[in-house]
């Protein structure tokens, strides 16, 4: 089948770039008349069986793409028109003109797939879920939502968060796709039953999941949305490396909406041709380091920072987009979306300045206060070569360069998913 390949890329400690997303092409008559329903999309994975169900308790990209289309949200955001966001769950909203008080309407009519109705209490209770978190649940943006203070409910479609002081980005962590609501009944029941089970509202439900193998999702005839979703359901197939491109070139897949290096590209161009068209876009791939600050050394903010500054982000970008998916140098938002910060910001920020030798002088300086100058880490990283394992060979060499030695180990999602959680490893990416 022709094929269209998007390119995406980011940034976050380097840079994102990526080429992702490979769609059937439809000819250029049909694309303006009304999409047809039916098909099944088939796409490809290279990060392999999800760490768990439940997507409050991770950050896993293939958490987005096994888990959301089970799922509704609040809000989203509008990927065409990014940073914009849309309804979801909800239908209207408004927020006071001190960003203390947050109200959504949602749609009337939502039903998780087992045919009990979606209200405010679903809401409060899966928002309540990520905030304060009950005892042996561990969620991993309590903090996106602290400033929140009380959830109320006044009916059964409206749903007000009270904040504890005025937050205007908190839409977006209203829109943040991790953020599933569950169902209040099946939480007051096991508050761990969505690490084991997929009850969602979403287009699609859980039609199987084959560990190792594949994840397939089937079309919810009573989704609130009318004529949604087109597709009759879609499969995932567990794939990585050479055979995912394999797969791609030979048709056996349609889609690949993480990304693929630019040598695969140039690869799936010279194998189709014409059948393909590469479209590049920047996306949000943030690499990041995260250290465990029980332990020491990294208790200690001196430590964090010089190891922060030791990296030198905009040669990182150059070097590593010549064979990775990473390509630009940004902060929190997509490099040259309306909200993302200008390089003349960006190079005021610490670790982010263009004189790399000055800011290595200071990492070193920091290191001898803190009493760290001869400081032997574990970088703990995930599997995939790209670019997780790219930008974690960069940064350790990054290190050596202040004299800083590294051990690098890398682990599936499952186990870093874990490691990350229970906290067990000191640093990780």
């Amino acid at each position: 089948m022709p094929q269209r390949i998007a390119r995406r890329s980011v940034a976050r400690l380097l840079a994102g770039g990526a080429l992702g997303a490979l769609l059937p092409r439809v000819p250029a008559a049909a694309a303006v008349e009304s999409p047809v329903r039916g098909r099944t999309l088939v796409f490809g994975l290279g990060m392999g069986d999800p760490p768990t169900y439940d997507t409050h308790s991770s950050n896993v990209l293939a958490m987005i793409e096994l888990l959301t289309p089970h799922y509704s949200n609040l809000l989203k955001i509008d990927t065409e028109h990014y940073p914009t966001v849309i309804g979801d769950a909800a239908e209207t909203w408004t927020i006071s003109p001190d960003a203390r008080v947050y109200r959504f309407r949602l749609h009337p009519n939502i039903r998780f797939h087992d045919g009990s109705p979606l209200t405010s209490e679903d809401v409060r209770a899966s928002y309540d879920r990520i905030r304060n978190p009950p005892p042996g649940i561990v969620s991993v943006r309590q903090g996106l939502l602290a400033d929140i203070g009380e959830i109320a409910t006044p009916d059964a479609l409206t749903v007000e968060f009270r904040l504890k002081q005025g937050n205007r980005s908190m839409l977006y962590a209203f829109a943040n796709p991790f953020n599933s609501i569950y169902c209040a009944a099946r939480l007051k029941e096991d508050p761990n039953f969505p690490a084991r089970h997929v009850l969602g509202s979403g287009p699609f439900r859980l039609a199987e999941h084959v560990a190792g193998s594949h994840w397939r999702g089937e079309r919810f005839e009573g989704y609130f949305k009318p004529g949604l979703p087109y597709l009759d359901g879609f499969q995932v197939l567990f794939i990585q490396g050479p055979a995912l491109i394999n797969a791609l070139q030979s048709g056996r897949t349609q889609a690949h909406f993480a990304s693929v290096s630019p040598g695969d590209r140039d690869r799936l161009i010279q194998a189709l041709g014409s059948k393909i068209v590469v479209e590049e876009s920047p996306w949000l791939n943030g690499t990041t380091i995260v250290f465990n600050t029980r332990r020491k050394p990294f208790d200690d903010a001196r430590v964090r920072r010089a190891l922060s500054l030791a990296i030198d982000r905009w040669a990182g970008a150059e070097a590593l987009r010549r064979f990775s998916i990473l390509h630009f140098t940004g902060a929190f938002l997509r490099p040259g979306s309306a909200l993302a910060a200008r390089e003349a910001d960006l190079v005021t920020l610490p670790g982010y300045g263009k004189d790399i030798e000055a800011s290595r002088v200071a990492a070193r300086r920091l290191l001898e206060e803190a009493g760290a100058a001869n400081l032997h880490l574990k970088l703990l990283n995930r599997q995939h070569a790209d670019p997780a394992v790219n930008s974690g060979v960069f940064i350790i060499d990054q290190w050596r360069r202040i004299g800083v030695e590294a051990d690098h180990q890398t682990l599936n999602d499952t186990a870093w998913n874990t490691s990350i959680n229970n906290g067990s490893r000191a640093t990780c990416t």
